[in-house]
Parts: structure tokens; sequence; C-alpha cells
């Protein structure tokens, strides 16, 4: 049965299928990449990366565990490069943190004003970033904190993955930890896979 096959017939109601990761059939780079991220809790990688699709599956077997996903973006408009985006999952951040990680992207959309003064404000990241900066200068609440960050400056990006995985508590990192250490098992690792109507 070829793979399109089986994907047609796990779409079928109550049809059920046992998938599960091998560790020892995982080469060394692979597992070792995978094991930084969930030892890290920061996903990095293009969506097409093994590592990343390994990492994202290992992970998803604990429940809800916060995580961060950083990527570097395409060229934006008139070729310049954008550092990336940041986004928080499950991260309940403090207004001190929130309050924080505004003040980078504030200081990241400086650097890219005096970079760019010709551009128009009305357009793209510009009018995005000078939007989101009112609302939360508006309320000043969590409320007004977005997950998804987008930065300019590479460095402004790491320093807000920086800022926010050291606020994890020693819980969430032993639970990072017990991931990752399930890829050096010879144990297999399940993966729930269900189709109900």
């Amino acid at each position: 049965m070829s793979m399109y096959d089986t994907a047609r017939l796990l779409k079928t109601p109550g049809v059920t299928a046992e998938v599960y990761i091998s560790p020892s059939t995982i080469s060394k780079r692979t597992k070792l990449g995978a094991q930084r991220m969930l030892r890290s809790g920061v996903y990095q990688g293009s969506w097409s990366s093994r590592t990343l699709q390994l990492a994202k599956l290992v992970r998803d077997t604990a429940k809800y565990p916060p995580f961060i996903t950083s990527r570097r973006l395409s060229p934006g408009g008139r070729s310049k490069w954008y550092g990336g985006t940041v986004t928080l999952h499950n991260y309940n951040v403090s207004i001190e943190v929130a309050t924080e990680l505004v003040a980078l992207l504030r200081a990241d959309f400086a650097v890219y004003k005096i970079n760019n003064p010709t551009e128009d404000s009305r357009y793209g990241y510009l009018s995005n970033q000078s939007r989101y900066l009112e609302e939360w200068d508006a309320t000043k609440t969590i409320s007004a904190f977005k997950s998804q960050l987008t930065f300019w400056q590479d460095d402004f990006a790491m320093q807000a993955v920086d800022l926010v995985t050291a606020t994890r508590t020693p819980a969430q990192i032993e639970q990072a930890n017990a991931l990752a250490a399930m890829l050096d098992s010879t144990e297999r690792i399940y993966i729930t896979n269900y189709n109900g109507e």
C-alpha cells in the first residue's frame, strides 16, 4: 500500500493507526539537534526541517509545555531582510516581561526607521509596528500583549528569546529535559493518531 493510500485510509472514520518514533533509527545529528530544541524550549528551522519536525513530534507527546518558535523571515519588501519572528506558545508572561519585550520591539523599530527613512509608513512593517506600539502604550496590559513578535534586527529577536526562556520554572526545565531524554531511550515514542466522526 502506498503512503497516499494509507493517508486516504486514515481519513476513514473509526480507523486508527499505531504510529511511533523509533529513537534507535534516528541519525546522531538529527537527534542532537532535536534534543537541543527540546531542552532549550526554542524551536528553530524551516517548515521542511526534519530536525524541527522530530522535535515537535516529541514535544507534542507532553501536555502543552511552553515553547518558543523562532524563525528568520524571507526578504521583505524592497529586498530588505527582516530579523525574524518570535512566537510564544503556552507562555503566561508577566507584565514586567511583556514590558521588556515591548521595549526590545521599540528599540528594533527605532533602528529600522533610522535605516529606512524614506519608507512609506502606511504599509507593512512600519504600519504594523506603529499600530501595535500605540495599542500597547494606550493600555499597557497583558491583554494588549501579542504573542507573535516581529523583529527587523536578528539581535533583538534573540534577546527576546533569551528574556522569555529565562522565565521558565524548574518544573518546565525538568519537563523539557525529560522530553529530550526520550530520544536517548530505546523505547518507542508513541504518537496518538485517530480519526473520529
